[in-house]
């Protein structure tokens, strides 16, 4: 029902922002690396 395709939603959309935050680190942490050395 709702209800369950409402949970579904949720845990897809934690799952795009966790993937979208390590993308992130990823592509931030080298530029930091890069100006401190």
């Amino acid at each position: 029902g709702n209800g369950t395709d409402y949970m579904e939603t949720i845990e897809q959309q934690a799952k795009l922002t966790e993937k979208h935050e390590m993308i992130i680190k990823q592509q931030t942490t080298p530029a930091k690396d890069l100006v401190e050395s």
